[in-house]
């Protein structure tokens, strides 16, 4: 998340009389820029906002936070390298308590609630784990290398020789000692 003055952040949402009306959402949607979160290749686009959609609702144990979380990420392509881009949507489902169990609730606060956390969790979980351009790979994309594409990647395959990819054709070069 962008470094601000911890009172400022847009994340931070006052309880002010929220505790003391049980059963009444109220919700929130809020507009946030986030940096720095990314998984592998895949990483959220800091020039649009996260927007966050969430109502907050009092319970016995804390505070409830249940709505969506949006985000447009970028990665490049695992195979061919274009760049790729894609919407994530999170939905959540959680609970603020004063002593919050052990990575299973998340802390609240008697004047705020930090929903900086959550947000980090659910985007960081819709990312993808490996990034794909949507022609779907090898054979579909002409920026796939032709020794590639042109492979037979079933189990069947028993070249000689494996197909390399020729970005990776400098580490057939590298030996390792093997003491």
């Amino acid at each position: 998340m962008a470094a601000r003055d911890r009172d400022e952040h847009p994340l931070r949402v006052p309880l002010n009389d929220l505790r003391s009306r049980p059963r009444n959402p109220r919700p929130v949607s809020l507009e946030v820029v986030v940096e720095g979160l990314a998984v592998g290749d895949a990483r959220v686009d800091q020039r649009r906002p996260v927007a966050v959609a969430v109502d907050l609702e009092s319970a016995a144990e804390g505070v409830t936070v249940a709505g969506t979380i949006e985000a447009r990420w970028i990665g490049s392509c695992n195979l061919c390298l274009n760049d790729v881009e894609g919407d994530l949507l999170a939905r959540v489902n959680e609970l603020y308590a004063d002593e919050p169990l052990d990575e299973e609730t998340y802390k609240l606060d008697h004047e705020y609630i930090d929903l900086e956390p959550l947000v980090s969790d659910a985007i960081l979980l819709e990312l993808p784990m490996l990034v794909r351009c949507p022609f779907g790979g090898i054979g579909l994309c002409e920026r796939v290398p032709e020794q590639l594409a042109n492979a037979d990647m079933s189990d069947e395959h028993t070249a000689a020789e494996p197909v390399t990819d020729p970005r990776w054709a400098v580490l057939e070069g590298l030996t390792f000692d093997e003491g």
